[in-house]
């Protein structure tokens, strides 16, 4: 019997994550969407519809994690909390793509997971790289460095940024707008830097994972550049991601990455570790 698979959240990755189920790409089936946006259901919804024929049933958070095997969260950083609260109080597993949302709690949150006897899944979004981080984690590692470059209109209206009088529109050459931690960056860019939360829960941690954020007038693509130094040796990797559609502040490799992940816990064949 095939998992049933809930998605919360009807925005550009979450429509994505709900056609692939409907389209037979993983062999799990969709029982059901919630969005705290009544628009975004009823446009999701219609579009499924039309392009599948099918009627998706609408859902409350808590009857939709009641009703899944495993819930996909694909809303913000703000919403994301309480969904986990809800999955854990429940015993569903989680996959949660608002990583950031983990980063002050994830070692609680996961043996929260364990006395309930379900998984937080986190997927590898926009990044590359994560199996060598993990595996470099068997020994000792000196350094995680995450360099994130994006076009100035993935950066815009950042409040941060405005606070420092810093209008990435304005600029006509590659400028570092921000340079810290992760555990820094994660706040003050929650719908950019999702992938410093993976980066840094899969590694060293967030306070010692480095993030530099690049705004590029002449950057047509969201690039992730990772440098890790350990006793292994060194291990780059780089990912020049397409924004997603009708939103540039993310990557469209967020939903594919989901989509490999649900595709890795429905499927007998592992590979990677």
């Amino acid at each position: 019997m095939s998992k049933k698979i809930g998605i919360i959240g009807c925005g550009t990755i979450g429509k994505e994550i709900c056609r692939a189920l409907l389209s037979g790409q993983v062999n799990a089936s969709l029982c059901g969407v919630a969005d705290a946006m009544p628009e975004s259901l009823r446009k999701a919804t219609e579009d499924f519809s039309r392009e599948f024929g099918v009627t998706i049933p609408v859902l409350s958070t808590e009857e939709l994690i009641k009703a899944a095997d495993l819930v996909v969260e694909a809303t913000s950083k703000a919403a994301a909390p309480a969904i986990v609260e809800i999955a854990l109080a429940h015993g569903r597993d989680i996959i949660l793509l608002s990583a950031g949302a983990l980063l002050e709690a994830y070692e609680s949150l996961s043996a929260r997971a364990a006395e309930a006897g379900c998984r937080i899944y986190v997927p590898s979004g926009a990044l590359g790289g994560l199996d060598a981080v993990k595996g470099a984690m068997s020994g000792e590692v000196y350094s995680v460095t995450l360099t994130t470059t994006k076009p100035p209109k993935g950066l815009a209206g950042v409040p941060y940024l405005e606070s420092k009088g810093i209008d990435v529109l304005a600029l006509r050459e590659a400028t570092e707008v921000f340079a810290g931690t992760a555990r820094e960056a994660v706040p003050l860019f929650p719908a950019n830097i999702n992938v410093a939360a993976a980066l840094s829960m899969a590694g060293v941690g967030p306070d010692k994972t480095l993030v530099r954020i690049v705004a590029d007038p002449a950057c047509t693509r969201n690039t992730h550049e990772v440098r890790i130094e350990g006793s292994f040796g060194v291990f780059t990797s780089k990912c020049e991601n397409l924004p997603a559609p009708f939103n540039p502040r993310t990557s469209t490799m967020a939903s594919f990455s989901t989509i490999a992940l649900l595709r890795r816990l429905t499927s007998s064949l592992q590979i990677g570790s």
